[in-house]
């Protein structure tokens, strides 16, 4: 019983001791050393006094949690992101996803509530979609209710939509994107 609350009583002054050189004190005005600025302990005894001679930045001077690792990059050499990266694509063709995306899911909600999805001519899919059906059920929202002349919905470069019934129950929905051309390599697809 003895030996164990021997153990607890230096496992404790080992921390005590270990927190005591960790904790941050002002450092004192040297050459080279910031007034103000603040020294860790991190070491042993000796190690001080090697760290109160490092001088601190000027600018860009933070607080220092032991432990942290601090990685500091000049601001005139981190390179603006482009624009034309592969990995993102225009703004404009991110919306269009969006767009053909909800269309999709207006179409299975409509075949959920009547059993298929509507067929026929993008003006005719449109008619179902915005309460032209047996309930009056609108499913298309308003901010994709841009109708062309015809009466077709079109995407957001004014091409109409091509939708393909695959089965009862899935219909593909294709935009011709921003080259205006269907089938080729920028169709936006769902």
């Amino acid at each position: 019983m003895d030996r164990r609350i021997l153990i607890v009583v230096i496992v404790a002054l080992s921390a005590a001791a270990y927190l005591l050189l960790r904790r941050e004190e002002p450092a004192k005005p040297a050459d080279g050393v910031n007034p103000g600025s603040k020294v860790v302990k991190t070491g042993p005894a000796s190690a001080p006094e090697q760290t109160a001679q490092r001088p601190l930045p000027e600018r860009n001077q933070s607080s220092v949690i032991p432990g942290m690792v601090i990685q500091r990059t000049d601001p005139s050499k981190i390179a603006p992101p482009r624009q034309d990266t592969p990995n993102r694509p225009p703004v404009e063709e991110s919306a269009a996803k969006v767009e053909v995306g909800t269309l999709a899911l207006n179409l299975r909600d409509y075949g959920h509530r009547f059993g298929g999805n509507p067929s026929g001519t993008n003006a005719e899919i449109v008619k179902a979609l915005t309460g032209r059906n047996p309930k009056s059920v609108r499913f298309l929202a308003s901010e994709l209710s841009r109708l062309n002349g015809q009466g077709e919905l079109v995407d957001r470069w004014g091409t109409p939509y091509f939708f393909h019934q695959l089965s009862k129950e899935h219909t593909e929905v294709r935009s011709a994107g921003p080259d205006l051309q269907m089938w080729t390599s920028d169709d936006v697809v769902e």
